[in-house]
């Protein structure tokens, strides 16, 4: 997970994901998967391979980390709100990088829902 982390050989670290899943078919391979699948971009495939994740076990940190910007990149903002908020509350176990980004984040998600509530309904 750590090219994908640091946004380098995205393309390895894909491929290393998926071979990954071949050996083991755990939560932690399923969610290195969909992380890799989101660096490079491919959402539904991520999603997917997330709720593969979720099936095997309860998410740690990280896991609900990696999730919550699934769903906040695909556009679903309360499901991205929800497990940002899970993840910050275990945040002693996520990197201080990840912390900052859950947090700016769900600013960005709450700013949103402040606009679109501000905004006039059209008929």
């Amino acid at each position: 997970m750590s090219y994908a982390d640091h946004d380098l050989r995205l393309d390895l670290a894909l491929e290393f994901s998926r071979k990954d899943l071949v050996v083991r078919k755990d939560i932690y391979a399923w969610d290195t998967l969909a992380w890799a699948l989101f660096k490079n971009n491919h959402l539904t495939e991520a999603a997917s391979a997330m709720t593969e994740a979720r099936k095997l076990g309860a998410p740690n940190a990280r896991q609900k980390f990696n999730a919550g910007m699934i769903h906040f990149r695909s556009g679903r903002m309360g499901k991205a709100r929800t497990l940002l908020r899970g993840a910050l509350a275990l945040k002693p176990a996520l990197s201080v990088l990840d912390v900052d980004l859950a947090t700016r984040t769900l600013m960005q998600i709450d700013d949103r829902a402040l606009a679109s509530k501000s905004q006039p309904r059209s008929k």
